[in-house]
């Protein structure tokens, strides 16, 4: 669940993806590493082909293919905030990467919103979650909340629809 404050002018969520959690994760994603090194680099295999040494280019692969996504997810992994603000009618969305120097923070007015809604993410492993998810006029649509329970989930799309004055979609 995202960090939510609110006031009586404004309503903020944020996500943070700390420095401690992006650390852990990218040193986690060297770990598979070890599987190239000790299928392909330390045995001295003999010269020609081999069924074995194929299945160990293939297992190195996916090692691999594994290390670089949680290098990525470390270094791309989106801390992110975004204010509502009843003062400014205005919506203030902000986010950054581990490889970006500074935050980029954009504002859009409150009537360019097109459409407020909970969207729903169904897992295999576990119970749903739900996000809020918030269509601007010429940007992609925004998610955020991560709650647990469709009915916090609803509770503050509700609040956000007064605020913005979105009408309620059936």
């Amino acid at each position: 669940m995202d960090k939510i404050q609110q006031s009586e002018n404004h309503i903020e969520f944020s996500r943070d993806l700390r420095v401690t959690a992006r650390t852990f994760v990218l040193i986690g994603g060297l770990f598979p590493l070890l599987v190239p090194y000790e299928l392909l680099i330390k045995p001295s295999w003999p010269e020609g082909f081999s069924l074995l040494w194929l299945f160990a280019v293939i297992i190195s692969a996916g090692a691999i293919g594994a290390s670089i996504f949680f290098l990525l997810a470390a270094l791309f992994g989106m801390s992110q905030s975004i204010r509502f603000d009843i003062v400014s009618q205005s919506i203030f969305y902000s986010y950054k990467t581990a490889l970006m120097k500074h935050c980029h923070e954009r504002s859009y007015p409150f009537n360019k919103v097109e459409r407020l809604q909970v969207v729903t993410h169904e897992w295999e492993d576990g119970p749903p979650s739900y996000d809020i998810g918030l269509k601007i006029k010429g940007v992609r649509e925004i998610e955020f909340g991560r709650f647990i329970l469709h009915n916090d989930a609803e509770h503050y799309l509700s609040i956000l629809r007064r605020m913005t004055a979105m009408p309620v979609i059936a």
